[in-house]
């Protein structure tokens, strides 16, 4: 019953609390008493949270943060070589074994853990959080999620336990800046698998991030006038600038392209103005004729000099 609620027979008191008892095993465990919220007398049956300590069983009327079989949210209050402590909200601290982290915690950072129990110890994990998640869920195609990264891999991507419960993925293509276990992130459903499991992007409806892509760009022309980036330009310089991808970002000058209000370079971009508009023109002008066998297309473009 290490973990859980139960219903407990108050059968004596002590100087220091109260001694409960379990009507169908006869096992018994304490209640001291700043453990207790309101009323206990000798002879009721109410509702604890039982726990352990040094291998005795323990009773709160506190309510605990999170009790056996729950994935949550907790904060490491202690870390030490051999493993770490996370609190639940009670008085006893909640034993994470070295083995069950998913990669070294800190001291006052909270990650997702899933309770348990070992050798009547109530412990916490959080690498056993991936396979207790579930794909029982009705999230559709753009929907906004909140998801908090459990696993990262660098050659896969970040796996994601959305709204604490239900499985997510992150492609690595997805990932620009630097996340870790115990990241909280605001993202998109991409597409729903066969599993039922879900694939995220940080990116808004296709429509829309392209309007949002579009707009960060002339923002930060309208201040820089011109930038030296085109087509060629390295991905992690383009997201250095406009915090997107190479993929978004050749999409969105595109759009501003046709939309006439910026100039495509061969080394660079800038804003359309009525100084700049009419050598782009003349720069950009081309027609078409056909060749004299008249089997053939040729495009001319137009020469400054002519």
């Amino acid at each position: 019953m290490i973990g859980t609620y139960k219903l407990l027979n108050v059968i004596k008191k002590t100087p220091a609390g109260y001694v409960l008892e379990d009507t169908d095993s006869l096992e018994t465990a304490f209640l001291y008493f700043n453990q207790i919220v309101g009323e206990v007398e000798v002879g009721d049956s109410l509702v604890f949270f039982i726990y352990s300590d040094d291998e005795k069983l323990y009773a709160t009327m506190k309510t605990p943060l999170a009790i056996v079989g729950d994935i949550k949210r907790l904060e490491v209050v202690n870390v030490k070589e051999f493993g770490a402590f996370v609190s639940i909200g009670i008085d006893k601290d909640v034993f994470v074994p070295i083995k069950e982290m998913e990669e070294r915690l800190e001291v006052g950072k909270s990650y997702l853990f899933y309770i348990y129990v070992d050798r009547n110890r109530l412990c916490a994990s959080n690498k056993r959080v991936y396979n207790n998640l579930t794909t029982k869920h009705n999230y559709k195609v753009n929907d906004l999620i909140k998801g908090s990264v459990i696993r990262v891999n660098e050659d896969m991507g970040a796996f994601i336990a959305i709204d604490d419960t239900y499985h997510g993925f992150l492609h690595k293509s997805e990932i620009f800046d630097k996340i870790e276990v115990g990241s909280e992130l605001n993202l998109r459903v991409k597409k729903i698998r066969d599993d039922k499991k879900i694939e995220l992007t940080f990116k808004n409806a296709d429509v829309n991030q392209l309007e949002v892509d579009a707009n960060t760009i002339m923002d930060i022309l309208s201040k820089a006038g011109k930038l030296m980036v085109h087509d060629n330009t390295d991905k992690e310089d383009i997201y250095k600038i406009f915090k997107m991808s190479k993929r978004s970002f050749k999409k969105a000058i595109g759009r501003l392209y046709k939309e006439n209000k910026i100039i495509i370079n061969s080394d660079s971009i800038e804003i359309k103005t009525k100084f700049n508009d009419s050598k782009d023109n003349k720069q950009n002008r081309s027609f078409a004729k056909k060749s004299n066998d008249g089997k053939r297309v040729i495009r001319y473009k137009y020469k400054k000099n002519e």
